[in-house]
């Protein structure tokens, strides 16, 4: 049974996660491209809300809400799933939660999702997210960002 937790907290657990995460996955969710050790887990996840989707006892999600700086009422969104479990309806339970827990706490979600990445904007519009702009060639790869 699919389930989200707020405490869960293994770094090792997160580690092997992260290290088992495809290239295309880790293209879209780039945070952990810098990940190498246990303690660059712990940096990552530091000062953030953090919400991880378990399946059966495996963690099979990670998401998180961060503040930003110069804005009391705003958080971040981030969310990336293994990638075995991608297309099941579990991201889409994943970003409702997360939605719904900082909505009842911020007056404001920015999510930024890259222009090729066509189920999370999916998803994002399905929740109510609005297209605010878009940050064209943002990126080495040429490829944009749309910011929700």
């Amino acid at each position: 049974m699919f389930h989200i937790e707020r405490d869960f907290y293994d770094d090792d657990k997160l580690y092997e996660f992260v290290q088992s995460l495809g290239p295309q996955t880790t293209r879209q969710f780039d945070q952990f491209n810098s990940v190498y050790s246990v303690n660059g887990i712990r940096c990552l996840i530091a000062d953030r809300y953090n919400f991880f989707g378990i399946l059966d006892d495996e963690l099979i999600a990670y998401g998180f809400l961060q503040k930003l700086k110069n804005k009391n009422n705003v958080v971040t969104l981030g969310m990336v799933m293994a990638d075995k479990h991608q297309g099941h309806g579990y991201g889409k339970q994943m970003y409702k939660h997360i939605t719904d827990w900082g909505l009842n706490r911020y007056t404001k979600i920015w999510s930024a999702v890259y222009e090729d990445n066509d189920a999370v904007l999916h998803i994002h519009k399905s929740l109510g997210y609005d297209l605010e702009g878009v940050f064209v060639e943002e990126l080495n790869d040429g490829r944009s960002i749309f910011s929700l």
